[in-house]
This record gives C-alpha cells, sequence and structure tokens, in this order.
C-alpha cells in the first residue's frame, strides 16, 4: 500500500469510527422517536411492529456504544453500522412482506440508499447490501403486480445512488486527507531547504527516543553553525544567503545517515539527532566542508565553512534541551579554538 492510501485508509478510519456511532445513536433516537408517535397517534397498544421497532433501537443504542469506545479498532465500526443497517432495513421489508403498502416500500428505499455513505467502507457496504437486495426483492414481489417491475427498479436505483453518494464522498474525504497532510507536512518543514524545522524535530524527537531505548542504545545531537553568512547576506544579498543555506542542508543531508533527523533550528543553524555514536565531529566537519567546495558556490563570497558541536545523552531520562545546550556549547568552543590557533 502506497503512503498516500495509507494515509487516506487512516482517516477513513477515523472518520467512520467518529461518524458510525453518532449515526447509529441518531438514527436509533429517531426510531425511537416515530415508533412512540405512531403509538400516540394510531392510539393503540405496542403491537408486533412496534416491538421489532423497539428491537432495532435497542440494537443502534448498543452499536453506538461498542462503535464509541476507545478499545473498539476502527476497522470493525463499518462493519457493525453495516450489520445494524441490514437489521433496520430487513425489519422494514418485513412489515412491506406482512402488510404490502408504497408507504412502506417508500420507507424501505430511504433506508436503502441512506446507510451506505455512513459506512465509508467500499466492502462493508457491497456485504450489507447483498442480505438488503435479496429480502427486497421478495418485500416487492408482495406488491401490486403491475407496479412490481418498477418497484424493484426503483430498489435498484436506490442502491446504486447510495454507491454513488459514497464513492462521491470518499473522493471528498481522501482529498481532505491529502490536504490535511500537506498542512502537517509544511508546518514540520523548512520552506527554504526542505529539512525539518524546530518543531518538526520537536515531534519526532521522542519516537527516536522510544526506539533508542527498545534498542539499549544511546542518542547524539550535532549542532551545525554557518560561518560568515551575516556577511555574505550583508555583501551580496538575501537571495545568495538562501543559496548558501540550501548548499549546506544539502551537504548535511548527504553526510548523516538515513536515519538521523536533520533540520533548520534557526536562520544559520542546523541540528542533526540520532541514535548510537555520531562521526567524530572533525570527520563530520572535513565531510561537510568538502561537500560545499563543490556545491558550485564561489569561494570569494563565502568562505565555504561551517562550525560543527556534537553531545551524547541517555536515552533513559532523556532531556532534549539539555542535550542541544550541550552541543551547541561545544560547536561554539571549537570554533573559538579553531580561531585561536
Amino acid at each position: 500500500m502506497s503512503s498516500a492510501n495509507r494515509v487516506h485508509s487512516a482517516y477513513r478510519l477515523e472518520l467512520a469510527k467518529d461518524e458510525g456511532a453518532k449515526a447509529l445513536l441518531w438514527t436509533g433516537g429517531l426510531i425511537l422517536l416515530l415508533s412512540v408517535l405512531n403509538v400516540v397517534l394510531a392510539r393503540h397498544g405496542v403491537d408486533t411492529v412496534d416491538a421489532v421497532h423497539l428491537g432495532v433501537v435497542a440494537l443502534f443504542l448498543f452499536g453506538s456504544f461498542v462503535a464509541s469506545r476507545p478499545s473498539t479498532p476502527p476497522g470493525l465500526v463499518p462493519w457493525i453500522v453495516g450489520a445494524a443497517a441490514v437489521v433496520m432495513v430487513l425489519s422494514l421489508q418485513w412489515e412491506v412482506w406482512s402488510d404490502p403498502t408504497a408507504l412502506g416500500a417508500a420507507y424501505v428505499l430511504i433506508a436503502m440508499l441512506a446507510f451506505a455513505p455512513f459506512i465509508l467502507d467500499v466492502r462493508a457496504v457491497l456485504a450489507a447490501q447483498v442480505p438488503m437486495v435479496i429480502g427486497y426483492l421478495l418485500a416487492a414481489s408482495q406488491l401490486d403486480e403491475a407496479g412490481v417491475v418498477n418497484w424493484i427498479i426503483a430498489g435498484m436505483a436506490a442502491i446504486l445512488l447510495g454507491l454513488v453518494i459514497l464513492r462521491v464522498r470518499l473522493q471528498s474525504i481522501d482529498d481532505l486527507a491529502d490536504a490535511m497532510a500537506r498542512s502537517r507536512a509544511d508546518a514540520t518543514r523548512d520552506p527554504l531547504t526542505g529539512t525539518l524545522n524546530r518543531r518538526g524535530i520537536e515531534e519526532r524527537v521522542p519516537d527516536l527516543v522510544a526506539l533508542a531505548l527498545r534498542r539499549e542504545e544511546s542518542v547524539f545531537a550535532v549542532f551545525v553553525d554557518i560561518d560568515g553568512l551575516k556577511a555574505a547576506n550583508d555583501q551580496f544579498g538575501h537571495e545568495f544567503g538562501d543559496e548558501v543555506i540550501r548548499a549546506v542542508a544539502d551537504a548535511v543531508r548527504v553526510t548523516v545517515r538515513a536515519g538521523d533527523l536533520v533540520g533548520r533550528w534557526g536562520g544559520d543553524e542546523f541540528i542533526v539527532i540520532g541514535m548510537g555514536d555520531p562521526l567524530p565531529t572533525e570527520q563530520l566537519m572535513d565531510r561537510l566542508r568538502n561537500r560545499l567546495e563543490h556545491s558550485g558556490i564561489e569561494k570569494g563570497r563565502w568562505p565555504g565553512t561551517v562550525s560543527v558541536g556534537s553531545a551524547i545523552g541517555h536515552a533513559e531520562g532523556f532531556d532534549f534541551d539539555r542535550l542541544i545546550a550541550t552541543a551547541d556549547a561545544d560547536m561554539y568552543e571549537r570554533r573559538r579554538l579553531r580561531r585561536l590557533g
């Protein structure tokens, strides 16, 4: 399954779980209200039909309770809603079978049409439609012979229209999921370099630390500061400064390991967070300088150097701010010593 399909599936199930529980609750309440009105207006006691309706109400309310529980897997909810819809539709079809009326058949058509868009799982919808179609054909056979064909056609139209509405709704949901994914990515990515921004790093560090704990490894931070960026900006403009920043970002990305987190921490600062032991600081600095020498940036405008510092911390009792501060201090100390030398 592709990344986009996983995003779509996860968002569909998340929405189906929320909507499914609400749809069962509200539909159960509506059936209860109509049943009470029927008893009051008809001025008769509770008969077999009313008892069936109350049973359906109890099923819907129980289904809503189960669907809304945090422990219920989201993938199960569409099947719960589908099963409840089948029971409701079959009960309406039984009424038409027992007392064939055009009004009863109309209620069946409405129910067959309305349930599909709330399930948000094509497999569950198709599975639910099988008993519905069989029941409808049997119920329609009890209607007047002259109009039975029209009723059957109307039933098939209701089924197909429900699928069309479901398809349109799923496409809208997928489009919304894509937009939300892009929005989340934009919120955690630096637009200039494509690396993570500070928020993106902070959001991903807990997962990396948890993995380091399971593997019993340490966590390291590497601080990379661009030398002379302010002077380059002042003399050659911010467009050139942006070119330098992008070049450093590319150099950092290709130098560190694939699983390391790389982010732009500030205007001229980058940070790398990873597990285990980092490359020796001097070796990492040499690799970055070598990469920057081939970046195409004129050395007369920018010296092509960066300052690097690092720190290692334990995953157990991890203190992110302290690790960053230690790496930052190490970077400044190495820069000071380099300038003195």
